[in-house]
């Protein structure tokens, strides 16, 4: 899989952005979806270009009914936040059938939360108001427990490890990716590497 080049990031698929993948853009070009959502997996045989990853988020995954109206990330990311449903992102069985049809499985977090600057971060499970300077000095603490929680979910219920990972929110800095790499990524995704469509 070629990594080097710019790839595209995509979020929410409907036919406005497939007619985009498929006429304006080259067949070999890396596409990047991020999140799991539903219309990804909905729509993937649409695309003509094979060359994926799917970054998935374990937090985001769907253990109820399938809302398979297309939405914006934006409304899905809403519903989930303040409303505490995931009713428009994949299931574990549309996720195991992306590998068992030979499309890679990126890392994306476990929770989704701005690893860089987050308001809010969870502290035993409950979610409370942070600053940035005090996240600055836990996000090391943070993105460990994060991707282990991840890394434990991606062997658990897909028996994979993931090698690829992308930030959520795009937001990186080089000590989160020093600190993921001791967890054996090998190429990371964010806004430098990626034009987001």
């Amino acid at each position: 899989m070629q990594l080097k080049n710019k790839c595209l990031g995509i979020h929410e698929l409907n036919n406005t952005v497939i007619d985009l993948i498929n006429n304006s853009y080259d067949e070999n070009i890396l596409l990047t979806f991020d999140d799991g959502l539903y219309s990804q997996f909905k729509y993937k045989d649409r695309i003509k270009n094979k060359n994926r990853i799917y970054f998935i988020c374990p937090n985001l995954i769907n253990t109820k009914e399938i809302n398979d109206e297309d939405v914006t990330c934006y409304v899905a990311m809403s519903k989930h936040f303040y409303d505490n449903s995931n009713e428009y992102y994949m299931k574990l069985e549309h996720v195991q059938t992306l590998i068992n049809e030979g499309y890679t499985i990126g890392a994306h977090s476990f929770y989704h939360e701005n690893i860089k600057y987050c308001s809010k971060i969870k502290v035993n499970n409950k979610l409370i108001n942070n600053s940035r300077s005090y996240l600055s000095i836990k996000n090391e603490n943070y993105i460990r427990e994060d991707t282990e929680l991840m890394l434990n979910w991606f062997d658990k219920y897909l028996n994979i490890r993931p090698l690829y990972y992308c930030f959520p929110f795009n937001n990186s800095t080089n000590k989160l990716k020093d600190t993921l790499k001791t967890y054996d990524f090998t190429e990371f995704f964010d806004d430098s590497n990626r034009i987001m469509i």
